[in-house]
């Protein structure tokens, strides 16, 4: 009967024990981790970003077409006429000036001389519950409608960050026609951009 050797285990290297992250894994995991919490953070005010100069160019196309319409309004209604209807510097009504965005006056036209005089157009905005000149329904003390604080939590809102500028020249070729421009510059997010409309007005 054949012998067999007997197997010598001691040799057999012994099992290492299961190691854990070590420092310079959690380090570079937190590198990566905040890299992403990083991004997250950018595309969060890159939203917000563009979603206030996409009102902003909202707020702009409305003023431009106001004061375009207020320039053919009066013109109709014979109000303003073809020979008024210039920029200052050619003995014209209109500031060829960016000026502030005002209330309109009475004659319906901005950026005149009566327009100037008036005050800062502004807005209220009725504030978390969507009613004017009442405190919020779920935070009263705070907005609380008193002698100090009449509004509640409205908010009155300007446009100081708008400036409007009305350009009139003659129309290349025919002495009835004159090109009508109205820019609207904006700020936002130090961001500086205008928005132009423009159309010809006839002297008939």
């Amino acid at each position: 009967m054949r012998n067999h050797a007997a197997t010598d285990y001691s040799r057999r290297p012994a099992p290492k024990p299961s190691a854990g992250f070590s420092l310079i894994e959690l380090m570079v995991a937190m590198v990566i981790l905040l890299i992403g919490l990083l991004s997250m953070a950018s595309l969060v005010l890159g939203g917000v970003a563009a979603s206030m100069q996409a009102k902003d160019l909202a707020i702009a196309n409305q003023l431009a077409r106001e004061a375009m319409e207020g320039v053919f309004t009066a013109r109709i209604s014979g109000n303003l006429t073809f020979d008024q209807l210039r920029s200052d510097l050619d003995g014209g009504i209109f500031d060829h000036n960016y000026l502030p965005i005002n209330v309109t006056g009475p004659d319906g036209l901005t950026n005149t001389v009566p327009y100037s005089r008036q005050p800062v157009l502004q807005y209220i905005d009725p504030g978390k519950n969507g009613i004017y000149e009442t405190p919020p329904i779920s935070d009263l003390m705070p907005y609380a409608t008193t002698a100090i604080n009449p509004m509640g939590d409205d908010v009155i809102i300007t446009f100081d960050r708008f400036q409007r500028q009305i350009e009139i020249t003659n129309y290349p070729g025919d002495s009835n026609l004159r090109r009508v421009t109205i820019n609207v510059r904006f700020t936002t997010n130090n961001l500086t951009s205008v928005v132009s409309t423009s159309t010809v007005i006839s002297s008939i």
